[in-house]
């Protein structure tokens, strides 16, 4: 009676591990499924491939930081914020420090949450 117990026991746990592997599964689908469609769009749109994460252009990506440059004391955006607002704190801190719009967007990039949104590729919708 234990053999029986410890054998279904075993199976239940395999039965779990593949309901977990097959759920991973179709998520690794839709990303990729995702990604292959972003890829379409952006050959339709005649957009030059993505060089992740570059998403600027050769003139902004070109100027150089400032050895002493230190991120603004503007908190991480997370997506939750007003946007407005934290956009407004963060031009008003860049501009009393001189920043030009190049370094502006170099170091905007810094204080934005990865996965808050997605600033790479301000063509896809």
């Amino acid at each position: 009676m234990a053999k029986i117990e410890a054998s279904r026991a075993a199976m239940e746990g395999h039965v779990q591990a593949n309901e977990e592997l097959c759920k991973t599964n179709e998520e690794l689908r839709k990303s990729l499924h995702q990604r292959v469609q972003r890829s379409t769009r952006e050959r339709s749109l005649n957009l030059p491939p993505r060089n992740s994460p570059k998403p600027f252009s050769k003139e902004i990506m070109d100027e150089p930081v400032p050895a002493h440059s230190i991120i603004p004391k503007t908190a991480f955006f997370t997506g939750i914020e007003d946007l407005e607002n934290h956009l407004t704190t963060f031009n008003a801190q860049m501009i009393i420090s001189g920043r030009t719009d190049a370094i502006q967007c170099k170091m905007f990039m810094n204080i934005v949450e990865h996965g808050s949104f997605d600033v790479s590729n301000p063509h896809e919708s």
